[in-house]
């Protein structure tokens, strides 16, 4: 599967407010699942360069917008390279996710030690005494 990452930032010219200003979107593709997430931040469209997903020019606002896109851009790809070295495989909505800080979800340490005790179980009466797997649902029952 490929798993390449690809961020596009475009206009949502469909919502033009009345000073000419658009919302700025993001657009972040992997392999084949994509995600789609708003920048919070509302950009000229006069100074919008589509080619080059930025703003063009030397202005105040438009070295600020473009600094803020690139600390987007960083905080992005950190979190995808931090999710490919934890998990192997990503999609581009688990990106989304840790970007905006939503939280995925983790086996809990309950889960973790009930799904334990069912496996120990099983093994009770081949390799595994019945008076271990008790004590294990003991403890199950503490935490």
């Amino acid at each position: 599967m490929q798993t390449d990452l690809k961020l596009l930032f475009y206009l949502k010219r469909t919502e033009v407010k009345q000073d000419g200003t658009c919302p700025l979107m993001g657009r972040i593709t992997i392999g084949k699942t994509v995600a789609q997430f708003s920048a919070k931040l509302t950009v000229p469209l006069s100074l919008w360069d589509a080619r080059a997903g930025r703003l063009s020019g030397k202005s105040k606002q438009a070295v600020e917008i473009n600094q803020v896109l690139d600390r987007i851009n960083v905080s992005i790809h950190s979190h995808y390279r931090q999710i490919v070295s934890l998990k192997g495989n990503v999609t581009a909505i688990e990106v989304k996710n840790a970007f905006q800080g939503i939280a995925s979800t983790q086996e809990t340490l309950v889960n973790y030690f009930a799904r334990h005790n069912e496996e120990f179980g099983k093994r009770v009466g081949i390799n595994r005494e019945a008076s271990t797997a008790e004590q294990y649902n003991i403890s199950l029952n503490h935490l």
